[in-house]
């Protein structure tokens, strides 16, 4: 690649929208009942606090959000796990609200019948809990349990890496886990 090439797309480049963005764009939207609005925002704003930096210097990007949090310790500004685990919850139901793409922790898609008959020979609740993001990610995508590949699985963790909010150490536990 020339340095031409480099250098344009350098300029190109959009700026990432920030969290004040995300803020502005849940705080106003009237399809939200009130109370939804102040949740988000409630979220957003401890979110940022948690980081010590204010809503407009944070990037509404998951992985440099993620990176940002690595070795926080909600404990030492005063935050109780739960309320951590909630803010981070809220912080990223409103960047999927803001149309920021977000790899989805959770969804209303029920699991393929592969995967559901998956999790009934599976006997531990721990590992339902370790796979069902996976599950939820082959669903999502028309892959049954058989069909996943270590290409699958590569692009999951490299999704999962990308675009999720996830904790990092889960992920290299995750990585750890199947590489062994």
């Amino acid at each position: 690649m020339s340095n031409t090439t480099i250098s344009r797309r350098a300029y190109n480049h959009k700026p990432l929208p920030t969290l004040a963005t995300v803020l502005a764009k849940v705080t106003t939207d009237q399809a939200l009942t009130e109370r939804r609005r102040q949740d988000l925002a409630s979220g957003l704003r401890t979110f940022a606090k948690a980081l010590n930096r204010p809503l407009e210097e944070l990037p509404a990007h998951p992985r440099m959000l993620r990176d940002r949090m690595e070795g926080f310790k909600p404990a030492e500004i005063g935050l109780s796990e739960r309320r951590w685990t909630n803010a981070a919850s809220l912080t990223r139901q409103a960047l999927k609200h803001a149309g920021i793409a977000i790899m989805p922790s959770r969804s209303p898609v029920p699991f393929s019948p592969g995967w559901t008959a998956l999790f009934r020979l599976v006997e531990k609740k721990y590992a339902c809990v370790a796979l069902s993001r996976l599950a939820r990610y082959c669903t999502i995508r028309g892959i049954e349990p058989e069909a996943v590949t270590d290409g699958v699985f590569a692009t999951f963790l490299d999704d999962l890496s990308h675009a999720s909010i996830v904790d990092q150490r889960w992920v290299s536990t995750l990585i750890s886990a199947a590489t062994h």
